[in-house]
């Protein structure tokens, strides 16, 4: 049955339109800053900012595995980054997939492993002596 026909059938079982969508697209934006208390004279009251955001796409499925319902499966671009400029730049951008297995009154997640390569960049300050 094409998707159309699916959700008109949806709609027509009394349905919200929401509930009848398939997928969703989910952004996030976290911030972590390190507070330090001591050496003012460095870097005060932080010593480190980090940026993240990400853009994830969640979809629902409904299918069977050992016993277990499929709920939803997700992909997610991620970007982290100190936000600072060469040489003391640093970022990286990440790929996760996860899935959501249910089974009666349990919910199990299939965690990001290490799947998937990240991919980094890193400068790191040298010192010359002339």
């Amino acid at each position: 049955m094409p998707a159309s026909a699916e959700r008109g059938a949806c709609r027509a079982a009394g349905a919200s339109k929401a509930e009848c969508r398939n997928g969703d697209l989910w952004g996030a934006y976290t911030q972590n800053s390190r507070w330090q208390v001591y050496n003012s004279e460095e870097s005060r009251p932080f010593r480190e900012t980090n940026y993240e955001t990400e853009v994830m796409l969640v979809l629902r499925n409904n299918y069977r595995l050992g016993g277990w319902q499929g709920h939803m499966a997700a992909i997610s671009l991620n970007h982290q980054s100190n936000g600072r400029e060469d040489p003391f730049s640093r970022s990286w951008n990440r790929i996760i997939l996860s899935a959501r297995l249910d089974r009666e009154n349990w919910a199990f997640v299939v965690p990001p492993g290490g799947a998937f390569p990240t991919v980094a960049t890193m400068t790191i300050p040298t010192s010359r002596s002339s």
